[in-house]
C-alpha cells in the first residue's frame, strides 16, 4: 500500500490534491481526534503530513495574490485543514521522553544518544518559523484593525480592541505601528485558530519550543491573538492557553511580556451602557474601569 508520502509525491506534481489524499488525511485526523494518544503518530509520517501542509499553504499564497476573496472549497483547501489539524493533536501529545526514569535503567551509552520526539522533529523541520509566517501574512484580528483605524478617524490615539481589551507594544517601538492587513487570505473560516492551536500546543513545556517563538518575535504577535474573531470561533480561548504555555516555567518570556506596554483600550457598548470606560491608569499602565 501506499503511504501518505507517496500521496504527496504523486499529487503535487500535478499541482494540486487528489480526493484520494483528502481521504487518507481525514481518516488520520479522525483517528487521532477519536483514539488521541492511543493513536501512535511516527516522525515519517508527521514530518510528509507537515511537508503536506506546508506545499498546500504555498498553493494557497500563490492563489492569494490572484483572487481578492477567500478561496472557496477544494481538495487543497481541505488537505490544508486536514493536515493542520493532524500536527495540532500530534503536537498535543506529552513528549514522555523527559519523564524520570530509575538510574538503574539507563546505560551511559543510552544517555548519548540523541532519540527526538516527533514534536521535536516538526519543530527541528520549521514548524515554528512557518506558522508563525502564515499568522504573520494573515495580518491583526479584524476586531484590532478596526479598533486601530477608527482610533485614527476620530483622533483617540493608541487603542486596545473594541472588547475593550489592551492591546500591546514593545517598550521601545516608540509610535504606534499602522495595522497589520492581511497579506494572505484565509482560507477557510477557523485557519488562524487553528495555526494558534498548533503553536500553543507546540510550546507546552517544551522549553525549546517558548525560546524559538521568543526568537522569531511570536509573543506579541500572538498576545494579539488572545480576542474574540467570529471567524474564528475559540481564537481567544486558544490564544490564552498559548500565552499560558509560553510563559509557563521560561522566566525570558515572562520578562519579556512583562516589558510590553499598554497602549490604550476601546470601550464596548456593554460597558458604556453601564456608565462604565476602560482607561490606562498612567502610573501603573494597566487598564481599569473608570465612572
Amino acid at each position: 500500500t501506499r503511504g501518505v508520502s507517496d500521496y504527496h509525491e504523486n499529487n503535487i506534481s500535478e499541482g494540486g490534491y487528489s480526493v484520494e489524499q483528502v481521504y487518507l488525511l481525514r481518516a488520520i485526523s479522525e483517528g487521532l481526534s477519536q483514539q488521541g494518544s492511543d493513536l501512535v503518530i511516527s516522525k515519517d509520517v508527521a514530518l510528509s503530513v507537515f511537508s503536506i501542509f506546508r506545499s498546500a499553504a504555498e498553493l494557497i499564497r500563490s492563489s492569494s495574490t490572484k483572487e481578492a476573496t477567500s478561496p472557496t472549497s477544494s481538495p487543497t483547501v481541505d488537505v490544508l485543514r486536514h493536515a493542520i489539524l493532524i500536527l495540532r493533536d500530534v503536537c498535543s501529545v506529552e513528549d514522555r521522553k523527559g519523564l524520570p526514569v530509575e538510574p538503574s535503567m539507563l546505560n551511559v551509552e543510552d544517555l548519548q544518544v540523541e532519540d527526538p520526539s516527533t514534536v521535536d522533529s516538526l519543530l527541528s523541520a520549521g514548524l515554528v518559523h512557518f506558522m508563525l509566517g502564515l499568522l504573520q501574512e494573515l495580518g491583526e484580528p479584524a476586531i484590532i484593525r478596526k479598533a486601530k483605524n477608527k482610533s485614527r478617524s476620530t483622533g483617540l490615539g493608541s487603542v486596545g480592541n473594541s472588547n475593550g481589551q489592551a492591546a500591546f507594544q514593545a517598550p521601545e517601538g516608540g509610535e504606534e505601528a499602522s495595522p497589520l492587513e492581511p497579506q494572505l487570505v484565509c482560507p477557510y473560516k477557523g485557519f488562524r485558530r487553528d495555526l494558534v492551536a498548533v503553536l500553543g500546543n507546540s510550546a507546552y513545556r517544551r522549553k525549546h519550543a517558548q525560546d524559538e517563538i521568543r526568537r522569531q518575535t511570536g509573543i506579541l504577535l500572538l498576545l494579539q491573538q488572545c480576542v474574540v474573531d467570529e471567524d474564528n470561533p475559540f481564537l481567544r480561548e486558544w490564544g490564552i492557553w498559548t500565552v499560558r504555555n509560553l510563559l509557563e516555567g521560561n522566566a525570558e518570556n515572562q520578562r519579556e511580556v512583562a516589558e510590553l506596554k499598554i497602549q490604550g483600550s476601546v470601550d464596548t457598548p456593554e460597558i458604556s451602557e453601564l456608565g462604565l470606560q476602560v482607561k490606562v491608569d498612567p502610573e501603573t499602565g494597566r487598564a481599569k474601569l473608570v465612572n
